[in-house]
């Protein structure tokens, strides 16, 4: 921490950037306003949104060996997927290769991922 502090003193006029490789590596943790207040503008978590995707896919196929259903409060529906991923977008973009109206593409993802 004294460290990020005195480079952060040292090169205020400089841009400055620095990784917090959270449960392993060795920069202690500081939140995002913490480094930036310190003078860092790039600051990187390349480890943070990947355990913890790993940690949820690890739990996801427990609870299919131990024959759980998806409970509602440990995911999004399909509906807030389809907002998060910007679908209607995509099927924009492909309907434009595919020669297809815009609302048949997304019926018929919509079909898919139902099942029907």
């Amino acid at each position: 921490m004294e460290e990020l502090t005195q480079v952060g003193e040292a090169f205020r006029d400089v841009p400055l950037a620095t990784s917090i490789l959270e449960r392993g590596g060795q920069t202690p943790w500081q939140s995002p306003t913490e480094l930036h207040e310190m003078g860092y503008d790039m600051i990187l978590y390349p480890t943070t949104l990947l355990f913890r995707a790993v940690h949820a896919v690890q739990q996801a196929l427990d609870d299919l060996r131990q024959g759980k259903p998806l409970a509602p409060e440990a995911s999004v529906d399909l509906a807030s997927f389809e907002d998060i991923v910007r679908i209607s977008e995509w099927a924009g973009i492909e309907n434009r290769f595919m020669g297809q109206p815009h609302d048949g593409m997304i019926k018929k993802i919509k079909q898919k991922l139902s099942g029907q």
